[in-house]
């Protein structure tokens, strides 16, 4: 998929309004009324029509016009601190293409100005703030759904301010989003506020990105232009990156979209190989940055030797994923052979498991606790190694 950021249709996706003087003579034969409706029919037809070009103008030009979402904009990098300065584009902007309708993009503005808001009201006292998707999102509620309001989830936050409430944190996640989202958030959307100035800024995002196909080296430079961009604005925070958790493959059986839960080969999971190398190369950029540390949790979601053959997360009619009942034996014989050849890819053979992710991408409560105890002492080192820092700049 593909997106065009720069603001401008591409002529090819644009209508061809001169061809509409060929029907002149037509509409003066038509009384006043009847081309005074036909008029607002056409002009409705045609709002919808651009807007809907707007929104999806990548499916009309192969080639977009801008990968990245600052492309109107120079670096924030070249702007020391102007960039969080500057206003929104729009009060209604909006970056995600992908929601399911108005109605979905109304409650994504509302949710992300509640989060600008909160930014704008920051107090000095905020130390930590914690950037990501519907993963980040699940510490306080469901994450953002196109077709479904979040619900509150007061064991994850209990669990959240338990671990975290020391460094009085502040979640600015939303469900779904991508790298480019969150970029044009921080970038555009007003989601940098002057006051937000944290000491740690803990980031994990990019799943959504490779779920919707695309490649690990453009979320790796999305995600390496974001924390540029971050460091620039905030040269004194340490930026936590985090690795992208292991999910669960995606597969077809009987015409219904699964989830797998076998790891540690690209053969039996059909993320792994953008997952692993995505992670190698952050790994790398943070190593050679000094006002960013790296942490990766994922080896707490799996454990050793293979899931039972007769589990997989299933995608129900409306096309949420959950954790299927047992498929039978003959999907079980056919899963089978799966393991067999991840037993040949490496030692270990490991899974996901449902308890601690219920669609193999999600986190329980039992997941946040394991991430809880990852994360924590990672931050609380962070902090350590921001004031080492400072001491010696």
């Amino acid at each position: 998929y593909s997106v065009q950021r720069g603001g401008v249709l591409s002529r090819m996706c644009a209508p061809r309004y001169h061809t509409l003087a060929a029907a002149r003579p037509a509409l003066a034969a038509i009384s006043s009324s009847r081309r005074a409706i036909a008029f607002v029919a056409a002009t409705a037809i045609l709002g919808t029509l651009f807007y809907q070009l707007r929104r999806r103008a990548g499916g009309c030009n192969p080639a977009p016009m801008c990968r990245i979402w600052s492309c109107s904009k120079p670096l924030a990098a070249q702007l020391e601190d102007e960039w969080p300065s500057w206003p929104p584009v729009s009060r209604n902007g909006i970056p995600r293409d992908n929601l399911p309708g108005w109605s979905a993009e109304v409650r994504w503005r509302s949710l992300h100005r509640q989060q600008a808001a909160a930014a704008a009201a920051a107090a000095p006292q905020t130390r930590l703030v914690f950037l990501g998707d519907s993963i980040t999102e699940g510490w306080l509620r469901s994450g953002f759904s196109g077709t479904a309001p979040s619900i509150p989830q007061p064991v994850n936050e209990q669990l959240w301010h338990d671990a975290f409430g020391l460094w009085s944190p502040l979640n600015l996640a939303i469900g779904g989003d991508r790298v480019q989202d969150l970029g044009w958030r921080l970038q555009r959307g007003g989601l940098l506020a002057r006051a937000l100035r944290p000491t740690i800024f803990a980031v994990m995002v990019g799943t959504n990105d490779l779920g919707a196909g695309e490649s690990w080296r453009v979320v790796a430079d999305e995600l390496v232009l974001v924390m540029e961009q971050l460091h620039a604005a905030r040269p004194a925070a340490t930026l936590l990156l985090q690795a992208i958790l292991p999910r669960g493959g995606d597969a077809w059986l009987g015409g219904r979209r699964l989830r797998t839960p076998w790891w540690d080969d690209a053969e039996t999971n059909s993320h792994y190989h953008a997952v692993t190398t995505l992670n190698g190369r952050l790994a790398a950029y943070a190593w050679k940055r000094p006002w960013v540390r790296w942490v990766d949790c994922g080896d707490r979601f799996l454990a050793p030797g293979y899931a039972p053959a007769d589990q997989a997360a299933s995608a129900t009619p409306d096309g949420d994923l959950m954790l299927a009942e047992p498929l039978g034996a003959p999907h079980a014989r056919a899963h089978q052979v799966k393991r067999n050849a991840s037993s040949a890819a490496g030692p270990g053979g490991r899974h996901l498991q449902p308890h601690l992710m219920y669609d193999l991408l999600h986190l329980t409560p039992e997941g946040y606790t394991r991430w809880a105890e990852c994360l924590r002492p990672a931050i609380a080192e962070a902090f350590a190694w921001n004031a080492n820092r400072t001491r010696r700049q």
